[in-house]
């Protein structure tokens, strides 16, 4: 399931929904856009819990092998889902599954082919250059990649 956040406008009441291990940690961060648009992920992540899981505690989290949070699996795994958690400038994202899973947002910024060339191989690059929108194009390539990534754990 994937839940989606506008993180503008009246966002900032759902962090005390959160447990407080995770409002401290939030509470740390000195950019305050930041904090909430991760706080709104968090939210998601408490909602989905409850509406797909049927839970209102919330499983221990730990960090994965590469640092990516994840809640910790007891043994047999059942009963917590995965999950990938992502934000941007004004939106916050949350998928959870009973498998791996990756997820990632982006805002649409202005194209810039330096920056493309970058995470794109030189035949990505040549099929966005062919596209009638390269640059949503170049977006679309750079999230699929971010959720990847997140997908394994990375």
């Amino acid at each position: 399931m994937i839940y989606l956040m506008d993180t503008d406008g009246e966002a900032q009441g759902l962090l005390p929904l959160l447990p407080s291990w995770k409002r401290e940690r939030l509470e740390k961060l000195k950019n305050e856009k930041a904090r909430l648009q991760s706080g709104c992920a968090w939210a998601l992540l408490g909602y989905g819990l409850k509406t797909e899981y049927g839970r209102t505690d919330w499983p221990p989290v730990e960090l994965g092998v590469h640092g990516k949070p994840e809640f910790r699996r007891e043994e047999g795994g059942l009963g917590v889902p995965f999950f990938s958690l992502s934000h941007t400038d004004g939106a916050a994202m949350c998928a959870l599954d009973d498998g791996p899973v990756g997820a990632d947002i982006q805002k649409i910024v202005p194209f810039r082919e330096r920056t493309v060339r970058r995470y794109a191989s030189e035949r990505e690059w040549r099929a966005l250059t062919l596209l009638p929108d390269p640059e949503r194009a170049a977006i679309r390539l750079w999230t699929f990649k971010e959720a990847y990534v997140k997908y394994q754990g990375t």
